[in-house]
């Protein structure tokens, strides 16, 4: 099964979107399963405060598994992540526009009654995938380019 399905059947069992997508590459990352959604899960709805769309949170965690560093004086390994990260967020905001949820979605989740709005709306199952999809086809884009 690609990463892009896992990653929507993560979102219909009611996974937030980070863990969507840092579920769908848990064994490739040197995760199990469990840990990585344990991991993401403090990140959906913009850290529930409508910020950063979790899906980004989730492939720029993958991106950090696979790409990043540890030694505190790799300046290369540091370069390389912060070469990444801007390569991701670049890419996915010229595709949706926003990085946040507020903007995705057109509410703040963070405020109850917006959040019922968006809800009212099928905001989630309308944005919500397409910003899974969208990240788990970038992190493949960006994984394989080098």
């Amino acid at each position: 099964m690609s990463k892009k399905a896992i990653a929507e059947l993560n979102f219909k069992s009611e996974l937030n979107c980070c863990q969507s997508v840092v579920g769908a590459y848990a064994e490739e990352c040197g995760l199990d399963r469990n840990t990585a959604l344990k991991i993401g899960a403090c990140f959906g709805g913009g850290m529930k405060k409508g910020e950063v769309c979790g899906a980004i949170s989730g492939a720029l965690m993958v991106l950090g598994l696979k790409k990043g560093y540890f030694l505190e004086q790799d300046s290369h390994g540091r370069d390389r992540a912060a070469l990444y990260t801007k390569m991701f967020i670049d890419r996915y905001e010229n595709c949706f526009g926003a990085v946040t949820c507020k903007a995705m979605l057109g509410h703040d989740v963070s405020i109850p009654s917006e959040r019922a709005h968006a809800e009212m709306e099928g905001r989630f199952q309308s944005v919500c995938p397409k910003a899974i999809e969208k990240a788990v086809e970038l992190l493949e884009e960006i994984l394989h380019e080098e």
